[in-house]
């Protein structure tokens, strides 16, 4: 019995990570790697594990890195009730791959306990609460990868920017629905203004839609860093795909 809500608890929900504590026997201070060495795009990765398969899996959260992160992906089981193993070649860091000890399991928070080379390290997490989608466009500003044009009867078109000047701009959608254009690390001129254009966007239709530019684009994928835009006129389509 204890075993099945072990294993109830850790797939009913979606995990984040709130701290990771490593202590080396004779020291008095903790370190604490989750603030003091854990890149702020990992620290809001969220975890889950998957009922069927065993599959554990670690996702991009709102905060990007200077690379784009990938999913991480990889297994995880439960020897008994305070025993899990999580086997993940992308999460290297201690605390997070190897066996550990279930220090606390329950309906919000999950404390692992793991002991490695001589040192203690206790990861922290909380229940996930999925983010709005007012939360995952508002978050921080987005980056424009590609803009594809499709036509009948003819090959689809490339009309992302080339020049690097133009390729790093940046939008950014407020809650108040405003948005703004700015210019990214380089600038075409450095006379230009740094604010390129602004405007106001809503969603449409149940969040199915945003109105952007003057346009409705249909909302193909938002996340916490990624999104695609698709605009269709009579079966001209452009696809916008933005990154954070």
């Amino acid at each position: 019995m204890a075993i099945k809500l072990s294993f109830q608890l850790l797939t009913d929900h979606e995990w984040k990570l709130t701290g990771l504590t490593q202590h080396v026997p004779g020291q008095t201070i903790y370190n604490d790697i989750y603030n003091n060495s854990m890149p702020a795009c990992q620290r809001d990765d969220v975890y889950s594990f998957a009922a069927n398969g065993n599959t554990v899996t670690a996702r991009a959260g709102f905060t990007s890195c200077s690379v784009p992160e990938q999913d991480k992906t990889g297994t995880w089981a439960l020897k008994n009730a305070k025993t899990l193993t999580v086997t993940n070649p992308g999460l290297t860091q201690a605390g997070l791959t190897g066996e550990f000890t279930i220090a606390l399991l329950e309906n919000n928070k999950m404390i692992l306990k793991q002991d490695l080379n001589g040192s203690e390290y206790l990861a922290t997490y909380e229940k996930h609460v999925a983010p709005t989608k007012m939360q995952m466009l508002t978050a921080s500003p987005w980056m424009l990868n590609s803009i594809i044009l499709e036509m009948p009867g003819y090959p689809a078109s490339d009309l992302t920017p080339v020049n690097g000047c133009e390729k790093d701009n940046l939008t950014k959608f407020e809650t108040d629905g405003t948005f703004e254009t700015m210019e990214g690390a380089t600038k075409c001129n450095p006379n230009d203004p740094q604010v390129i254009t602004t405007g106001n966007w809503q969603f449409l239709n149940n969040e199915t839609k945003l109105f952007y530019e003057g346009d409705e684009l249909d909302i193909v994928l938002l996340s916490p860093v990624n999104m695609i835009l698709k605009y269709n006129d009579s079966g001209i389509i452009v696809t916008y795909t933005f990154s954070k």
